[in-house]
């Protein structure tokens, strides 16, 4: 998954993202290890075009579900943790959405930051006053 991740493919970066997102909930604790790695991706995915990142749209979203999943799936406080630097690269996913009407991307990606804040408020209280 991580070599599909890093292709330059949007739609195979795409169903690595929906495979991921969907395995989230059976393999998280599981990929602990890799932790830094996923952060990587993550990283690289939501960041932007101007951060070397993805372009594309639907990958973006995808990958928002996959790192929404994954914090919400890690038992460890400590771990979720170390995703809290992406937030306002997962906050600026759905800005730009939000700025190219795209309606249903706004709506999805807004689902499921309201879907985290509800499992694991302590993540957002750090990002958002």
């Amino acid at each position: 998954m991580f070599q599909c991740v890093s292709s330059d493919s949007p739609k195979l970066q795409e169903a690595a993202f929906l495979i991921f997102a969907q395995l989230a909930q059976y393999t998280g604790d599981i990929l602990v290890p890799y932790i830094k790695e996923l952060h990587g991706v993550f990283a690289k995915c939501l960041g932007g075009p101007s951060g070397g990142g993805i372009s594309n749209a639907d990958v973006k979203i995808v990958a928002l579900n996959a790192v929404i999943n994954f914090i919400q799936c890690l038992s460890n406080s400590s771990n979720r943790d170390r995703f809290q630097d992406l937030l306002p690269a997962m906050m600026h996913t759905l800005m730009e959405a939000l700025n190219n009407g795209q309606e249903a991307t706004v709506q999805e990606a807004l689902e499921l930051l309201i879907e985290l804040a509800g499992t694991e408020p302590r993540f957002l209280r750090r990002q958002l006053v």
